[in-house]
């Protein structure tokens, strides 16, 4: 047994000898692509991170936009009521003019 296993290796060194000289640069780039591979992970972890940020970032801002227009239809709404106001004060006001202009 541990002589067809022998023999057969021996029939593969013949296809294995030409490999030989690339082996070491072959396993010099394989250490740099795995170092590369580790650190385009942790760019994709970061750029999920910076995702998930931007996607909290759009709810708050959606969220103030809201707060914004609801206190612009508040201020509004003040600015209607303060016109109202100082229109019927000055009709008083007028009507008080007059009254006192009969008086005299």
């Amino acid at each position: 047994m541990e002589y067809n296993q022998l023999q057969t290796l021996f029939n593969l060194l013949p296809r294995i000898d030409p490999l030989l000289p690339i082996l070491d640069p072959l396993l010099t780039r394989l250490k740099s692509l795995q170092g590369l591979h580790a650190e385009s992970a942790d760019v994709a972890e970061g750029l999920r991170k910076l995702q998930s940020g931007r996607k909290g970032l759009d709810e708050e801002r959606g969220e103030l936009g809201t707060v914004v227009e609801e206190v612009q239809k508040g201020i509004e709404e003040a600015v209607g009521g303060i016109e109202k106001n100082w229109k019927s004060l000055e009709t008083r006001l007028e009507a008080l003019d007059k009254r006192i202009k009969d008086l005299a």
